[in-house]
């Protein structure tokens, strides 16, 4: 039947659904396809394993299960912020937590040789998962763009991030950064299974939006995933959480006497009901974060200081306008005048305000008070990206930087260009996602131009196409970023974009973010 497709993996024969996308090309979806095995009992909080092979055909029509972690981190969903699950469609397509959760989702248009684009999903290092957003759908990039398209999940929390190895108890020395080891197994899978979905395993870019920025620093950083992947893309996600090893210790000691474990009998963790692991991990809190262990992760995350450690892959690097201050469920944010901007400028540039100020009105003209506001209250966001940029391109990291601005008209003005809004864009998903984009010709547009970037640098390391607009690299001497705003204007590269604020924040301490 046409709706039926079937390709043989290392694991053994799949059976996933064509279906045809708007632009009438077909497009085979495989879903919920194991990597790994089931990462419970003895596997739990320890390196992943392979997954066995199966007999006969085994069906991927719909996504596997989430990895597990408290429905605090699952956007909120049904409890509130009505407008953010509005937008951005939260929900992981209604799949259950479980500890057999390595499962990798593909895109592909068929046989061939086409570029793999890998999407490591958001929710810092504790939560989320490759479907909770309706913008995850690859089918539009994987058919306009000759891609194959990739989305998986991997452990989280305490169950990908607990440090046993610090206990320096035998037998334990690799339960550490479990989550970050499952990644380098799902790069080991796509190398092994790219070609039989028309991929090619020597042209790999992995990308990730906030904590899935933030991982595809760390595969930088891990000495295991090199030559796995090609080309990195951070979509607000320069942020460098990670924990000391005294940090990560603590917080290993923390859960083992929640849950009643005595570090000399840690066989037990894998003794313990799911239910009572994900509990504890909910009552105690604490960031979970990747730990610089000296084996599978040998660095701090690319920025955090100059990134000579990295293997030199290009990079695309950027941020939204808004991102965390925005009008999302804010309503207040209609009242906000000129007296407020002022206040607030004060209280973070001091004596800088009216010159920060004076330099974004002029370059975002299309702003009110509260959008100038809401752009003002990213500057650390902006200003970590900037240092990423700066760390990389001093390594010989070939880095290209941008900040997307185009602000769709959905919900209410005031909502602005909010944490993962561009997701849709990136996916070319203008359509698929009108809720966030508002499907006007203009998104279309700006879907078109940040897709296609994207998948000009998946193809060859330039976000550079035929049309698209120029995108100049970032160099220290000439700061080039991309702008997409779309409006008259259009997307655009400008040189020195808020070098007035970034001038200003050089050289301070710059906040961290835990749980974005």
């Amino acid at each position: 039947m046409r709706d039926r497709c079937e390709v043989m993996t290392t694991g053994g024969r799949l059976r996933g659904a064509r279906r045809m996308t708007t632009d009438g090309t077909e497009v085979d979806g495989y879903f919920g396809v194991p990597y790994g095995e089931s990462t419970a009992d003895d596997l739990r909080f320890g390196p992943p394993v392979r997954a066995e092979r199966w007999s006969g055909v085994r069906s991927a029509l719909f996504h596997g299960p989430i990895a597990p972690q408290s429905t605090s981190t699952q956007g909120m969903v049904g409890r509130g912020h009505d407008e953010d699950n509005y937008l951005l469609r939260r929900g992981s397509n209604g799949c259950l937590q479980g500890e057999d959760c390595l499962r990798v989702n593909v895109w592909t248009s068929g046989a061939g040789r086409r570029p793999v684009l890998v999407y490591l999903h958001g929710g810092a290092f504790s939560g989320g998962s490759g479907n909770d957003l309706a913008a995850y759908d690859g089918a539009n990039l994987a058919a306009r763009h000759d891609l194959v398209v990739v989305t998986a999940n991997h452990r989280l929390n305490a169950f990908g991030f607990l440090d046993l190895a610090a206990l320096d108890v035998a037998g334990y020395e690799r339960h550490v950064n479990a989550g970050l080891q499952d990644l380098v197994l799902l790069l080991r899978w796509i190398r092994d299974n790219a070609p039989a979905f028309g991929g090619d395993p020597d042209s790999v870019t992995v990308v990730g939006q906030s904590g899935g920025g933030m991982k595809v620093a760390a595969l930088m950083s891990m000495p295991a995933a090199r030559g796995l992947f090609h080309r990195g893309i951070i979509q607000s996600g320069s942020m460098t959480d990670i924990n000391a090893r005294d940090e990560s210790l603590a917080l290993t000691l923390d859960l083992l006497a929640e849950v009643g474990v005595d570090p000399a009998h840690l066989e037990r963790l894998g003794e313990l009901p799911l239910d009572r692991l994900i509990s504890a991990v909910s009552e105690l809190g604490g960031v979970w974060a990747p730990t610089v262990d000296g084996e599978i992760l040998t660095e701090p995350l690319v920025g955090a200081a100059a990134a000579t450690h990295a293997d030199v892959v290009p990079l695309v690097v950027g941020t939204n306008l808004a991102e965390f201050v925005n009008g999302v469920d804010n309503p207040d944010a209609e009242r906000f005048g000129p007296a407020d901007l002022a206040a607030t400028a004060r209280a973070s540039f001091g004596c800088a305000a009216d010159a920060v100020v004076s330099e974004y009105r002029r370059q975002y003209p299309d702003e009110d008070e509260f959008g100038l506001h809401a752009a003002l209250g990213a500057w650390w966001v902006r200003a970590l990206a900037e240092r990423q940029a700066a760390a990389c391109s001093a390594a010989g990291v070939p880095v290209h930087a941008y900040v997307f601005a185009h602000s769709a008209d959905v919900v209410a003005p005031r909502v602005r260009t909010y944490h993962g809004c561009e997701i849709a864009y990136a996916f070319d998903n203008a359509d698929h996602c009108r809720a966030q984009t508002g499907g006007a010709p203009e998104a279309r547009q700006v879907a078109h131009e940040m897709a296609g970037a994207w998948a000009a640098f998946a193809h060859t390391g330039d976000p550079n196409g035929r049309g698209l607009p120029p995108w100049a690299p970032w160099t220290p001497a000439a700061p080039a970023t991309m702008l997409y705003a779309g409006g008259p204007s259009g997307s655009r590269t400008v040189i020195g974009l808020d070098e007035v604020m970034l001038r200003w924040a050089r050289g301070r301490a710059v906040p961290g973010l835990h749980g974005a």
